[in-house]
């Protein structure tokens, strides 16, 4: 699941930026690399809840491990599976 919590986000910002080649580095501060801005990142959030019909609340999410799109999609990917677990 991981995989494709990935490639959703990854692809995702690279739709933001326009620039569908662009290698993004996963472990890399993303408002410090220019990926995103903060209401950008709240967007990212709105289509990940969007995509994979879930609700994330962000007091839930660690600040430091979210902030890279490694740490994001391992945070989404508990969120998913904890969704799961319920239904």
């Amino acid at each position: 699941m991981t995989t494709n919590v990935e490639s959703f986000v990854t692809e995702l910002i690279k739709r933001r930026l326009q620039s569908p080649a662009r290698v993004l580095d996963k472990d890399a501060n993303m408002i410090e690399q220019g990926y995103c801005d903060s209401l950008g990142f709240l967007e990212i959030i709105a289509a990940i809840e969007s995509e994979f019909k879930i609700e994330v609340d962000l007091s839930d999410l660690e600040p430091e491990s979210f902030i890279t799109i490694a740490g994001l999609c391992t945070q989404i990917t508990r969120i998913i599976s904890a969704s799961a677990d319920k239904s």
